[in-house]
């Protein structure tokens, strides 16, 4: 059996609680138990003060053989940042502009950008699959999508990891290749009618937002509502605002505590094909899964594939250790 975990984002305290109230012990320098494994979805950097601590849980758990991991986009970014680009000298495959760094320089300042132990973090990095597909059991970080999961097949080895020498490919702007990933890491998204736009929890302005992809209909442009986004920051007709320095007001349209908002989360958080049980680890609440849909975790709800099912998971309250989603 496994536990899924996912969007760490560097709260390695959070993490070793989690895995305590999964019944996970601290023995022989990794984090072990008698009869699970943890899949981790990726997402282990940025953001939280313990990065560098949250990537050893992590590493030490899969090298040891007590877990397993898929690539998230931040890990795919830090790759990207570290890697220089052959065809422009003195550039890298992620820009370092003044927004990437931002995102990123948490973890560059708590591991040392350059350093040998940031080296050898993105050299993990790399090891990590894009999905796993186990028979029964299919995990990626965003969302599952077979026809992007095809378009990649060149760039990717029999492991699902991405070949050495298709980083550049898969990190070029308006590619095949870079367009699939975007969606397998980060998840399906439509443009906003034209005119409006929202800001993200960082103040930057968004005018594409992610939709429920596993429904039908997600991604051919349907209600502006079928997002995934997150109900306090959903743009609407009547609450997005046009022109420069308006920011939607989803968030105080729907006041916090209001019987509307709440079915707006439950929504945003809830499939609402039959269910049946999926059997829980102690400490979980009861795991419940819609039958027959392709359906993974989204990018901001904790949603996870389950060979095409979808799975949620509450340990001791926590839907994972930290606050997961953004890009």
């Amino acid at each position: 059996m496994y536990d899924l975990i996912g969007d760490i984002h560097g709260y390695a305290s959070a993490l070793k609680r989690l895995l305590r109230k999964l019944g996970y012990q601290e023995r022989e320098g990794t984090w072990q138990h008698v009869e699970r494994k943890v899949i981790f979805l990726g997402d282990f950097v940025d953001r939280g003060p313990e990065q560098v601590e949250t990537v050893q849980i992590a590493r030490r758990m899969v090298e040891a053989g007590h877990a397993l991991a898929v690539m998230g986009n931040h890990e795919f970014n830090a790759v990207a940042w570290a890697t220089p680009c052959a065809e422009r000298t003195g550039e890298f495959l992620r820009v370092h502009s003044d927004k990437n760094r931002e995102q990123h320089d948490a973890f560059l300042v708590q591991i040392g950008e350059g350093s040998h132990q940031h080296l050898d973090t993105i050299e993990w990095f790399k090891t990590l699959p894009l999905y796993l597909d186990l028979g029964g059991l299919r995990v990626i970080h965003a969302c599952w999508h077979p026809r992007q999961i095809e378009a990649l097949a060149s760039h990717l080895d029999v492991h699902a990891r991405i070949r050495s020498g298709s980083w550049s490919a898969v990190c070029t702007e308006g590619s095949e290749a870079f367009d699939a990933v975007e969606i397998l890491l980060k998840g399906m998204e439509i443009p906003l009618p034209s005119g409006l736009h929202f800001k993200d929890k960082y103040g930057h302005r968004r005018s594409r937002t992610r939709t429920r992809w596993w429904q039908e209909g997600a991604d051919s442009g349907g209600p502006v509502g079928r997002t995934v986004a997150g109900p306090d920051r959903w743009p609407s007709q009547g609450s997005a605002r046009q022109g420069r320095g308006h920011r939607h007001g989803g968030a105080n349209a729907v006041p916090r505590g209001s019987p509307e908002r709440q079915r707006h989360r439950r929504e945003a958080t809830h499939l609402q094909e039959h269910t049946v049980q999926l059997p829980a680890p102690p400490g979980c609440r009861d795991r419940r899964i819609p039958e027959e849909r392709p359906v993974t975790r989204s990018a901001d709800h904790g949603l996870v594939v389950i060979a095409g099912r979808a799975a949620r998971c509450r340990a001791g309250g926590h839907r994972h250790p930290a606050p997961g989603g953004g890009e």
